[in-house]
């Protein structure tokens, strides 16, 4: 049996469409992370090998 239109099934669509709103509403701030000094270092690339070109055309660590 199919029952559509009843009172209880329409306050129920009107909760989950509620409860979807409140999920979906992207208004929730995000965590923001903390970094150490070392692991920002790292992330902006700072402290990498530099190598250069050295006589004769070979590629060397500087």
């Amino acid at each position: 049996m199919i029952r559509s239109g009843t009172k209880s099934d329409v306050s129920d669509t009107e909760s989950v469409k509620s409860d979807m709103k409140n999920v979906s509403s992207g208004t929730e701030r995000k965590k923001s992370e903390q970094f150490s000094d070392r692991e920002l270092a790292d992330l902006m690339g700072t402290n990498r090998d530099t190598y250069r070109r050295g006589p004769g055309g070979a590629i060397r660590r500087r």
